[in-house]
């Protein structure tokens, strides 16, 4: 199903990896009315398929329980092992049933999902992430642009990936910009005025604001077993486990 370019904010295509036919058809619909263009498939081996096409999607929805006993752990793990960077890095948002989601959402962003919400969520708000995740992928530069020496975490766009893990999250721009500063002396205290003055405007507020860049990217970086430290009074560095 597509549609004109018509409809207000950003679009692009999705593929909707779904084995519920009603909520397929519900999420569709959603997609649809939202501007965007959605690809379907009901099994891994269509979703395979639909990404060995050269023209990809901008985003990828997966069902957490896929029929015929497939497992989305496995059409994350093809996807995050794929020798395409371009299908390797896309994001890929987990849609479960489980209305209790915690340990469904840890289990889903170990594999590799960029997000996982329950299925009971607004719709409003799941148009929401797709737009967010869909704008990212589209603002993002070309994959793996970074490395990172005896530093397990790589950028991706604005994906961060735990290379010896498999696992990943995705960040906003300013939280992609940060990292990058971080990632480029890994192991280095980076000197607070330093990162204020290549990531803030002139502002009195600048220290608090800073503060709560590293607070949220820390929120991102927390399952993948990596953090950015502060050294008091002097600046932020990675650390890892």
């Amino acid at each position: 199903m597509s549609r004109e370019d018509n409809a207000p904010g950003v679009s692009g295509t999705v593929l909707l990896v779904e084995g519920d036919p009603a909520y397929q058809v519900v999420i569709q619909m959603t997609l649809f009315q939202a501007g965007h263009t959605v690809q379907l498939a009901v099994t891994l081996e269509e979703m395979v398929i639909r990404l060995s096409a050269p023209r990809l999607p901008h985003l990828v929805i997966l069902d957490w329980s896929l029929p015929g006993g497939e497992t989305t752990r496995e059409a994350l793990r093809w996807i995050r092992s794929h020798r395409d960077p371009r299908v390797q890095s896309l994001p890929v948002l987990v849609l479960t049933a489980v209305r209790r989601a915690p340990p469904v959402h840890r289990q889903a962003l170990d594999a590799g999902a960029t997000e996982c919400l329950t299925k009971v969520t607004p719709l409003g708000r799941v148009v929401d992430h797709v737009t967010d995740l869909i704008q990212a992928r589209r603002a993002s530069p070309s994959p793996f642009t970074i490395g990172s020496g005896g530093c397990p975490l790589q950028l991706a766009g604005h994906h961060v990936i735990r290379v010896d893990r498999g696992t990943q999250a995705m960040l906003t721009p300013n939280q992609t910009d940060l990292l990058r500063l971080l990632l480029e002396r890994p192991g280095e205290v980076v000197p607070r005025g330093e990162l204020e003055s290549r990531l803030l405007p002139a502002s009195t507020a600048r220290h608090t604001l800073l503060r709560r860049r590293v607070h949220d990217l820390n929120q991102r970086l927390k399952h993948l077993g990596a953090v950015a430290r502060a050294r008091r009074g002097v600046g932020y560095y990675l650390d890892w486990i």
